[in-house]
């Protein structure tokens, strides 16, 4: 595979056994770690303007299964996805413990990771999901197959990216080209086969995990339900609605994706922000 533009420092670690996740190392060693998970089709690079406004905590921005540099390791389930992130927490964080960032992709297996590794999590952070089976779950079959497809037609990757990130420097639009074109198109396939159905797991309420839920005011209805519907059934869980940002807003607006960030995850009082 061809090497992604460096668009977040840090140091890159490849994973070194099947199913190890590449992680990018950032922030302070030693202090409280913060775990960044990517949406489909992206990877570690996309946390590039929101890592350093966390450089006091220990950032460990993972490549999901199928993306970056962990190309080669593949997508089986969001549990196993989950179970290999919480063995990056187990093996980098200090006391085996972590807060949790997700967008999209992201943000399914971090609540994956809350429910199945409790004592892994202290703190959760998603945006961009459902909590019901997404509508028009019937077409993800069809996605699946045509999208990695055109992903590698000349041009269509680029569309994407000027779609995505319309305001983003140039070296971010060349990293999600980059991270289309580069994705196993068995990991994007398997991936949807998990998200398009999925529905909020009950036994995640007794998890005892903090959760804040946000969506942009321009994501679709079905995301935005997730704001209300999350926080009453998953106790001590707040939504936060976030006017005029659409799905991919850490790299929108990465000064208020970090400041939503750090108001939930950090003392003296966890809190969640006004924007």
């Amino acid at each position: 595979m061809a090497a992604l533009p460096a668009v977040l420092g840090g140091t890159r670690h490849a994973g070194r056994v099947a199913d190890d996740l590449a992680v990018v190392e950032s922030g302070t060693p030693g202090a409280p770690a913060v775990v960044l998970l990517h949406g489909i089709g992206a990877g570690s690079w996309m946390w590039g303007r929101v890592a350093p406004a966390l450089a006091d905590l220990h950032v460990l921005a993972l490549d999901l299964p199928g993306h970056g540099d962990s190309a080669r390791v593949p997508w089986r389930s969001l549990a196993a996805t989950a179970d290999a992130v919480a063995a990056v927490v187990a093996r980098r964080a200090a006391g085996g413990t972590a807060h949790v960032v997700g967008l999209s992709l992201g943000g399914y297996v971090a609540l994956e990771l809350a429910r199945r590794h409790r004592a892994a999590v202290q703190r959760v952070v998603v945006s961009g999901i459902t909590v019901a089976p997404m509508p028009g779950r019937a077409l993800a079959g069809v996605q699946g197959r045509v999208f990695p497809a055109l992903a590698r037609r000349p041009g269509y990757a680029e569309r994407v990216a000027r779609a995505t990130l319309p305001d983003a420097a140039p070296a971010e639009r060349a990293a999600l080209v980059a991270s289309v074109r580069a994705m196993a198109p068995a990991a994007y396939r398997a991936a949807l086969r998990d998200v398009a159905p999925w529905r909020l797991p009950a036994d995640l309420a007794g998890s005892g995990v903090p959760v804040l839920v946000a969506a942009g005011s321009r994501e679709s209805g079905a995301i935005r339900e997730s704001v209300t519907v999350l926080p009453r059934v998953v106790p001590g869980a707040r939504g936060l609605l976030v006017p005029g940002a659409a799905h991919a807003w850490p790299a929108h607006a990465p000064e208020t994706f970090a400041r939503v960030v750090r108001a939930w995850l950090l003392p003296p009082e966890p809190r969640v922000a006004e924007v």
